[in-house]
C-alpha cells in the first residue's frame, strides 16, 4: 500500500502465484497475476462559521493567545498539508463581545435615517450595529428585510459608579487600539473587529486570527455573536458579502455533499458590563433602556441566555452543526448548561476547557470531528 497524503490517495499493488487447473496440459503449473489500482478520498464540502469571544477577559491568563494558537491549528488541519486550497472547503471569522461588525464599508445595510457620520466626528462608524429586535435576534433574515442601525456610544465623557464604587474615568479615547483598562470613552467603545466572510484563503483567515486582541466595556453576549455566524452560513445571505466570497455562497441548506457547521467559544457568562445606574452601552443600548425585557441586572443574564437557546434550536432546525466550548472558570455552572444544550447532540459537540492551554487539544478534536463529516456526509 502506498499513501499520498498530499493529493489525498491511496494505492494498492497486490502481487500473487496462482496454480492453473487447465493450463496443466501445456506443463504451465503456476501463474504470476499483479493489480495495481489506486483511489482519491472524495471530500464533501464545509462552510465553517469559528464565532471567538474577544471580550476583555480573554485577556485574562493569556487566553486569547492560546485561542490565537488553537483556531490557527484547526484552521492548517482543516486545509491539510497541500499548498492550494480545497475547492469545497470554506470558513469564516465572527469575532463578538457586546455587539458585532459587520464592516464600515456595508452601511447600505442599515436603516434608511438610521446614520449620521458627524456623531463619529473624525473617528467614523467602525461597522458594529445594534441588536434586531425580537425576534429578528434569532433568525437569519437579511438586510433588505431586516436593516440594521449603527452602534454609537453615548459614553464618551461617562462619569458614574462601577459596580457601586465610585469611578471616575481617564477619558483615554477608544481609537481600536486594545488597552487592558476599561478607562476609557469614546463613540465605538467596545466595538469588536469585523466579521470575516467566507473564504478559503488559508493566509488571510491566520492572519485575521493573529490580529485578534481583547475589547474591553460592554460585556458578553454571546448569541450576538452566534447570529453573526450564521449571517456567514445562511443562503439568504448569498452575494452579500462580496470580497473573496462567490456570489454562489453560501449554498442551500441540504445541499448534497456539504455540511454547514459553527464552533462557538466563550471564557464567562452572558452579562452586561454593570455601570450604575444605567448600564453599559450594548447591542441592546442601555440596561435601563429595557430592550431585553427587563432593567434588573439579576436577571438580564437569563434573558440573554433564553434569547440564544432560541438562536441555536433555529440554527440547529437549519441543518447546521454546532460546536460549543467554555474556557477557564469563569462561566458558571448555568452557562455550561447553556453551552451543552446550545451544541448539536451526539457526542464531543460541547467543551468545557478548564484552562486556555486546553483549548489546543480541544480545537485539533473539533478538528477532527469537522474533518470527519468532510468524508461521511
Amino acid at each position: 500500500m502506498t499513501l499520498d497524503q498530499t493529493n489525498q490517495r491511496v494505492g494498492v499493488s497486490v502481487t500473487a502465484t496462482l496454480p492453473t487447473t487447465f493450463l496443466r496440459v501445456l506443463q504451465v503449473n503456476e501463474l504470476t497475476i499483479s493489480v495495481t489500482n489506486q483511489v482519491q478520498r472524495a471530500n464533501a464540502g464545509l462552510e465553517l462559521a469559528l464565532v471567538l469571544d474577544v471580550t476583555g477577559s480573554m485577556a485574562t491568563n493569556n487566553r486569547i493567545g492560546e485561542l490565537r494558537s488553537a483556531a490557527t491549528d484547526l484552521v492548517n488541519i482543516l486545509f491539510g498539508p497541500g499548498r492550494a486550497p480545497p475547492k469545497n472547503l470554506w470558513v469564516s471569522i465572527a469575532p463578538y463581545a457586546a455587539e458585532v461588525n459587520i464592516g464600515k464599508t456595508r452601511a447600505n445595510w442599515l436603516a434608511a435615517g438610521s446614520y449620521d457620520a458627524t456623531k463619529w466626528a473624525s473617528q467614523g462608524w467602525r461597522g458594529c450595529v445594534l441588536a434586531r429586535t425580537q425576534p429578528q435576534d434569532q433568525t437569519d433574515t437579511p438586510p433588505a428585510s431586516a436593516p440594521f442601525k449603527p452602534f454609537w456610544s453615548p459614553n464618551n465623557q461617562y462619569t458614574g459608579t462601577n459596580n457601586d464604587n465610585p469611578w471616575t474615568p481617564t477619558n483615554i479615547t477608544d481609537d481600536g487600539t486594545y488597552r487592558q483598562t476599561n478607562d476609557m470613552a469614546g463613540p465605538n467603545l467596545g466595538c469588536p473587529p469585523p466579521i470575516m466572510p467566507l473564504t478559503n484563503d488559508r493566509a488571510a483567515l491566520l492572519a485575521k486570527i493573529a490580529g485578534l486582541k481583547p475589547v474591553n466595556r460592554g460585556g458578553t453576549m454571546a448569541n450576538q455573536g452566534l447570529q453573526a455566524g450564521w449571517f456567514t452560513l445562511s443562503p439568504k445571505w448569498r452575494g452579500l458579502w462580496g470580497g473573496t466570497t462567490p456570489d454562489t455562497l453560501p449554498l442551500d441548506y441540504g445541499t448534497p455533499d456539504m455540511s454547514k457547521a459553527v464552533v462557538l467559544l466563550t471564557d464567562g457568562n452572558n452579562e452586561w458590563y454593570k455601570y450604575k445606574p444605567q448600564g453599559d452601552y450594548t447591542s441592546y443600548q442601555r440596561l435601563s433602556d429595557g430592550l431585553l425585557g427587563t432593567t434588573d441586572t439579576n436577571q438580564v443574564t437569563t434573558a440573554i441566555n433564553n434569547r440564544m437557546l432560541t438562536l441555536c434550536s433555529n440554527m440547529k432546525a437549519a441543518g447546521i452543526t454546532l460546536f460549543t466550548i467554555t474556557v477557564g472558570d469563569s462561566a458558571s455552572s448555568a452557562t455550561r448548561a447553556l453551552y451543552e444544550s446550545c451544541a448539536s447532540p451526539g457526542p464531543n459537540h460541547y467543551f468545557d476547557s478548564p484552562t486556555p492551554a486546553d483549548l489546543q487539544t480541544v480545537f485539533r478534536t473539533i478538528a477532527g470531528q469537522l474533518s470527519n463529516l468532510r468524508i461521511i456526509r
